[in-house]
């Protein structure tokens, strides 16, 4: 992580070159790499050794488009970054305000020991005040529930921890213990210092604590306070994003649930089920759901499962989860590796299954979810027909008007989620043709049908046709996977057999490819008198994100971090979510589970292995697209 070292005066005293500039104009900031206004200037520190400046912006010198305000910005640049805006916001405001002297009238000027403005007729010297401001998280029974308020002056229904300024005279304990006792009416035992943060809204320093509930009910103050309530920490209310310290506060209180997510995922881990064979799977699910409070539905075919929540609505958002291992032998050495001969996570659906999981036990206990939500746990994603159109048979699309999910990807970092709109996967349809011919000598081909060149005009020409016959920018690709045939090499063999896929990331000319390899196949064989028997089995559709869907998931992924949407790519693989997209709009998200330091191990792969912290970052996300975070 980036270092940020706040200094008064550069070395020299002078704009050094390539340094980082925070154009401010009122609360709004500019971020570039050059000074591009005419306007007073404030050194703000090193960040990594590249010098820091605030510049002062006139409300006429440049469009107020040109900048974002100060809360926005999170979103676009790093925390580091926020934090040096902020102080660059304060520094400047402060500057702003005192331009002349408070005691004479005199025109002030910079002082050349300290941050200071200095009176130059009286000497008065002017320096930045900070008001001191607490926030405090209030828990009870063991810190299984915390008191989570909504203030008067919050944008949207959002709950936070309780803050407020420190009165002259008080200690800061003192502080926290009257803001407690004057906006909730409760009382407080075991007041503990946690952190401290820069808050420029608008000058202040926020400064966290923690203390235990000791007395008292709930009683709002109505001048400052709409609700005030308990929560368990799986029934979260809408919270700050990541830009407070309250959010940290926050995320702190939840992370004492992450080894509960943990283990959820490791029992899966270790006892992978294959295609339709998700028994324990399902069991597992099953019982957790149930012991919430919840009321499962198993799927008709005995493996996946089905669970509603929240209210009953015309905008029931549905998240899904695939459940199913592959026949693939595990070699990472991991302590909870595969029980099982030869069949393993692979894909980490283990970690999908777990994520939703964590995420239908996290909005259990919210009383006035926004929405009705549907948890879709479904079998069999890794074969086809894939499982997703068992789900779609027995029902679990009734009522949904959009569907979320995510995807472990190894080649993003722990963190990031990769979004796109449009078409993210691609189709993928196998193609299995038998070849028949009577056979014959080698050296008398012309008195047989010659399967062997027939084979191989087919093997070239597919491919080739195909490729002028569709647009090249849908990505459609021919493949041949397997080729078997004869055994003598001066015997023409009667029969022979070619299999491979054909791929194409355009759902229009995936509905036209089946009629069109017929086709093409037919048209290469005619001339050579073979006889052949073709099987086309269709495989999914291109999973196709929808724009309303990816904005949902791309403001939910931004409350993760300023840097946490990731641009992702199209995939040439299939993915049978892709059957619920022609039922309902919805999207799917890559989910970053590479470490940052060892290889990108590809899925499918016998040593692929996630970073759990991923974990946390899927469950924030879906529960984002939830509540609207």
């Amino acid at each position: 992580m980036a270092e940020f070292t706040p200094l008064t005066f550069p070395a020299d005293h002078h704009s050094p070159s390539g340094a980082r500039w925070f154009a401010v104009r009122g609360n709004r900031v500019l971020v570039n790499d050059r000074a591009e206004f005419d306007g007073d200037h404030h050194f703000l520190g090193d960040l990594d050794g590249v010098p820091c400046w605030a510049e002062d912006v006139a409300d006429d010198a440049a469009p107020e488009a040109m900048f974002t305000d100060l809360r926005a910005l999170f979103a676009q640049v790093t925390e580091v970054e926020w934090a040096i805006a902020g102080r660059a916001v304060q520094i400047v405001e402060w500057a702003r305000t005192h331009r002349f002297c408070g005691r004479c009238g005199t025109p002030t000027v910079h002082n050349d020991i300290d941050r200071s403005m200095k009176c130059p007729a009286c000497g008065l010297l002017a320096f930045p005040r900070l008001a001191p401001a607490i926030i405090t998280l209030v828990t009870r029974n063991g810190g299984e529930e915390a008191l989570l308020a909504r203030g008067r002056n919050f944008a949207m229904p959002m709950y936070s921890a309780l803050a407020g300024f420190v009165e002259p005279g008080e200690s800061l304990e003192q502080a926290v213990a009257r803001e407690v006792r004057e906006e909730v009416g409760v009382g407080l035992a075991n007041i503990t210092y946690h952190s401290s943060q820069p808050w420029p809204f608008p000058h202040s320093l926020m400064l966290g604590f923690t203390a235990d509930w000791a007395d008292g009910e709930i009683c709002i103050d109505e001048r400052e306070i709409l609700d005030a309530q308990w929560y368990r920490r799986d029934s979260l209310p809408m919270i700050p994003p990541g830009i407070s310290i309250a959010r940290k506060l926050i995320d702190g209180w939840l992370a004492a649930n992450r080894e509960k997510l943990v283990a959820w995922r490791r029992q899966i881990h270790a006892h992978p089920e294959l295609s339709r064979q998700e028994v324990a799977t399902t069991d597992l699910v099953m019982a957790e759901l149930t012991a919430l409070g919840l009321k499962p539905r198993r799927l008709p075919l005995g493996t996946g499962a089905v669970c509603d929540l929240g209210p009953e609505s015309d905008t029931r958002i549905a998240l899904r989860a695939d459940m199913d291992a592959l026949p693939i032998t595990e070699h990472t050495g991991l302590p909870f590796s595969s029980t099982v001969d030869a069949v393993s996570h692979a894909c980490g659906h283990d970690a999908h299954t777990a994520i939703l999981l964590a995420t239908g036990a996290l909005l259990a206990g919210v009383e006035d979810l926004p929405v009705g939500v549907r948890l879709i746990f479904q079998a069999a994603e890794e074969v086809m027909p894939g499982g997703a159109l068992d789900a779609i048979d027995a029902g679990v699309l009734q009522g949904v008007s959009r569907i979320f999910a995510l995807h472990c990807d190894p080649r993003l970092p722990v963190g990031s989620v990769g979004l796109r709109a449009g078409a993210l996967t691609s189709a993928a349809d196998h193609v299995d043709v038998t070849f028949h011919s009577k056979g014959g000598h080698t050296s008398r081909p012309h008195l047989t049908a010659d399967l062997i060149y027939a084979i191989g005009t087919v093997i070239t020409g597919l491919p080739g046709v195909l490729s002028r016959r569709v647009d090249p920018r849908s990505g459609t690709i021919m493949a041949w996977g397997s080729v078997h045939s004869g055994s003598a090499p001066n015997a023409i063999p009667q029969e022979g057999r070619l299999r491979g896929t054909v791929r194409t990331g355009d759902r229009d000319i995936w509905v036209e490819l089946e009629p069109l390899v017929r086709s093409i196949i037919g048209e290469l064989v005619a001339p050579l008198g073979v006889q052949y028997d073709l099987n086309y089995f269709r495989g999914v559709p291109p999973v196709v994100n929808d724009d309303v869907s990816i904005a949902m998931l791309s403001t939910a992924v931004s409350a993760v971090g300023p840097n946490a949407v990731a641009d992702t790519p199209q995939s040439p693989g299939g993915e049978d979510f892709s059957w619920y997209l022609e039922h309902v709009p919805g999207a799917m998200g890559r989910l970053g589970v590479w470490d940052g330091l060892g290889p990108q191990v590809d899925l499918h792969s016998p040593n692929f292995r996630i970073d759990e912290r991923a974990l946390d970052v899927g469950v924030r996300t879906l529960a984002g697209v939830v509540l609207g975070v």
